[in-house]
């Protein structure tokens, strides 16, 4: 989304764009991203906060 850079983005990917964003930066030089894959799984992921926010959104998994 970062590359794409779109005008707006819809509630469904705003949210947890949101989120990873917050904890992990965008990549703007090369870096190893294993950190940033553990990050999001464990902190986003596996958030209850997270899930249930997203199940919430019109069309959300129950």
């Amino acid at each position: 989304m970062d590359l794409a850079a779109p005008s707006a983005l819809g509630r469904g990917p705003e949210f947890p764009h949101r989120a990873i964003r917050e904890l992990v930066p965008c990549l703007d030089d090369d870096r190893p991203c294993g950190v940033d894959v553990e990050v999001v799984s464990r902190d986003i992921l596996e958030s209850d906060d997270v899930r249930s926010t997203l199940r919430a959104l019109p069309g959300g998994a129950s």
